[in-house]
C-alpha cells in the first residue's frame, strides 16, 4: 500500500512541473494565432521584416548562383561535346585517308603483281617453247625485280 500511495505522491508533484514546462510547450509549438500585426510589437515586426527580406535575398542568391553554374556547365557540355565530334570528324577524315591510300597502294601493288605474272607466263612460254634466249633473259628479268 505505501508503494501505491508514493506513486501516486509522485504524479500529484510531477503534474504540475511538467504543465509549467517551457521547452514542452515550445515542442508543441504556440497553441494560439499569431496575433494581428496592429496587436504585435513593431520592433519585432521589424526585425521579422528585415530577417525575411535577409532571407528572400540570400535566397535569389543562391537561385542566381545555381543559374550561373547550370549555365557554365551547359556551355562547358557543349565545348566539350563540339570537341568531341571534331575529334570524331577529324578520325573519320584520317581513317578515310588512311582507306584510300591503303586502296591505292593495293591497287598499284595488284598492278605490279599481274605485271610479274604477265611476264613470268611469256617466260615460261619461251621455255617451254624452246627460245633459249628469250628464256635466258626473261629470267635474268624475274630475278632482278621484273
Amino acid at each position: 500500500m505505501k508503494t501505491v500511495s508514493l506513486i501516486a505522491l509522485s504524479l500529484l508533484i510531477a503534474a504540475p512541473v511538467a504543465a509549467q514546462d517551457p521547452v514542452a510547450d515550445l515542442l508543441r509549438g504556440e497553441p494560439d494565432a499569431p496575433a494581428a500585426d496592429a496587436e504585435q510589437d513593431p520592433a519585432e515586426l521589424r526585425t521579422t521584416a528585415a530577417l525575411n527580406a535577409e532571407i528572400v535575398a540570400q535566397n535569389d542568391l543562391a537561385a542566381q548562383a545555381e543559374k550561373a553554374a547550370a549555365t557554365d556547365q551547359r556551355q562547358s557540355y557543349e565545348a566539350e561535346l563540339e570537341a568531341y565530334q571534331r575529334s570524331v570528324a577529324e578520325t573519320e577524315a584520317k581513317a578515310e585517308a588512311d582507306r584510300q591510300a591503303y586502296e591505292a597502294e593495293l591497287a598499284r601493288h595488284e598492278a605490279e603483281h599481274q605485271r610479274r605474272m604477265a611476264l613470268w607466263r611469256e617466260v615460261s612460254e619461251a621455255c617451254r617453247r624452246g627460245d633459249t634466249e628469250r628464256c635466258r633473259v626473261g629470267r635474268l628479268a624475274l630475278e632482278n625485280g621484273g
